[in-house]
């Protein structure tokens, strides 16, 4: 005998007639066959799949860009460089000093003058560090295939100071003269000229640039 509670439960003591269970698989799509494909219509033995890579096909090699360029083609500068500007020029007070050290036959109060034309002029590269400056100027040769670049000078401030602050000083240096060597590059030029002059590198750290040689100039002294 069935209690109140089984009497009132929605769930039926009995599976649903086969009637009922057809139409809810018809309802839901359950009964629906799957539509042919393409690979149906295909004689036996053949499939609609990408056809296998024949082993004797080769691809070509991939596009050959040569060695990798030297880090002094690519990088921006070698450490804290930059180009001297107005707001540098005034913080470079000891370049002028030193200018008139190695060009005394140009006046002091002409420095002013030709350093502010240097910084806006493009065919010069002026450039400077914490401690030390340098220009260099871009030749062109009309008997030469490329144009060369030639340093002006290139200086710091530590000169006559102790061993330890030299050091520093030179370290700058050397640096700017890289960035000049990448410059050149930049600019299509094949050689970077006077490194030894007017220059407050020792001729042994100068071996240190990349590509440096040495060659002998013979020169005709007027006087």
């Amino acid at each position: 005998m069935k209690t109140p509670h089984q009497r009132s439960s929605l769930i039926p003591d009995e599976p649903p007639p086969p009637e009922l269970t057809a139409a809810v698989r018809t309802a839901l799509g359950l009964d629906r066959q799957p539509k042919p494909t393409m690979a149906d219509g295909l004689p036996e033995g053949m499939t609609d799949a990408d056809p296998p890579v024949d082993q004797g096909l080769k691809l070509p090699d991939p596009l050959r860009v040569g060695p990798p360029r030297p880090a002094d083609e690519t990088m921006p500068a070698f450490g804290p460089i930059a180009r001297v500007n107005l707001g540098a020029l005034n913080q470079l007070g000891w370049l002028t000093t030193r200018l008139m050290q190695r060009f005394p036959h140009i006046a002091e109060h002409q420095w002013s003058g030709r350093l502010r034309m240097y910084i806006v002029d493009n065919a010069f590269q002026f450039i400077c560090s914490e401690h030390a400056a340098a220009l260099a100027t871009v030749v062109r040769d009309p008997f030469r295939p490329k144009a060369y670049v030639q340093l002006l000078f290139c200086m710091h401030s530590e000169q006559g100071q102790p061993t330890e602050e030299k050091a520093v000083g030179e370290r700058e240096c050397l640096l700017l003269l890289r960035e000049i060597v990448r410059w050149a590059k930049m600019l299509g030029a094949d050689e970077v000229h006077r490194l030894n002059e007017f220059c407050d590198l020792a001729p042994s750290m100068l071996d240190k640039i990349t590509g440096s040689e040495r060659r002998e100039e013979i020169i005709v002294r007027i006087r």
